[in-house]
């Protein structure tokens, strides 16, 4: 396991749910420490009611330069593109950042993201828009098959993708890790790259390169659930309750005093593949895959 420092929307979360997203503070073990993380909750409640209503003009999104067009094309023709958003309705854009809502609840601070100046535009749209949709790890031969891991954590079987080359099966660990903005109306709801929007506006950088999809209907887009995850009711509710805040949290609260920060712990990624065998078979740890590939079978992680 690996400690790291998160920011966590505190404001917006009651103590048992910011408890939960918190690892229940185990990775805190001083008394004074954790004084001081409730100190910054009760200081982040107080600031959710003195928030103002969320401006009612749309937001300025902007066409990428056209210098940018050959970069987007690359993108587009990559596998992993096609295979993440082919079939929607998409732009590549320019999105102010103070107007975006973070659909997780936090932020890591670790690993550094520093993003490369704006002036260099083939880094900044590689930092915000990688056209590499491989997971970094290793991948060790194993005698049922194989093993891959990665510091990075939350992957897993889903990440794994199965591609015919001739007579070969090729199979990868792949996720697309644009930076992600879907809009409903007026809202900008952040699908993916918070910490890089973060860090962004962190470096004074007031907008960012993302691949924009808009929605007539919420129940259009795949939103995700479960624990981190804010609920679509709650970003896109309108009128709000005044326990909901005036507005919904924006990617700048996150470095305000709306957020609380504390350590956490994660788990690297571990996946292992088998090969042949009966198709079907259910692993009995959270890591083994559970798709069967064609002449790949799933077996439990170890």
């Amino acid at each position: 396991m690996t400690t790291i420092r998160q920011r966590i929307l505190a404001a917006y979360l009651n103590r048992n749910e910011l408890l939960a997203q918190a690892q229940g503070l185990a990775a805190v073990p001083d008394p004074a420490e954790k004084a001081r993380f409730w100190a910054a909750y009760r200081t982040a409640r107080s600031e959710l009611a003195r928030l103002q209503p969320a401006p009612s003009t749309p937001p300025l999104l902007t066409d990428l330069p056209t210098e940018a067009r050959p970069y987007l094309e690359r993108l587009e023709g990559t596998s992993a593109f096609q295979d993440g958003f082919g079939g929607f309705e998409y732009r590549f854009m320019s999105v102010p950042i103070d107007r975006i809502c973070p659909l997780q609840m936090f932020s890591n601070l670790e690993p550094a993201l520093s993003p490369p100046p704006v002036s260099d535009l083939d880094a900044t749209l590689n930092y915000a828009l990688p056209n590499d949709a491989s997971i970094p790890g290793e991948t060790v031969i194993t005698p049922a098959g194989f093993r891959f891991t990665s510091p990075r954590y939350g992957h897993g079987p889903q990440n794994l993708r199965r591609r015919l080359s001739g007579h070969q099966v090729v199979v990868s660990f792949e996720h697309v890790n644009l930076v992600q903005v879907r809009r409903f109306g007026n809202t900008l709801v952040m699908f993916n790259g918070t910490h890089r929007a973060v860090e962004m506006w962190r470096a004074g950088i007031t907008s960012i390169p993302a691949i924009v999809i808009e929605h007539q209907n919420p129940g259009e887009a795949e939103w995700p659930t479960g624990p981190g995850f804010f609920a679509t009711g709650f970003l896109l509710a309108n009128p709000r309750q005044p326990p909901q805040g005036a507005r919904p949290p924006l990617i700048p609260d996150l470095l305000s005093n709306l957020s609380v920060e504390c350590q956490i712990t994660t788990t690297p990624t571990v996946v292992e593949v088998g090969f042949g065998g009966q198709q079907g078979a259910q692993p009995q740890a959270p890591q083994g895959i559970m798709i069967p590939l064609g002449g790949l079978q799933a077996i439990p992680g170890r």
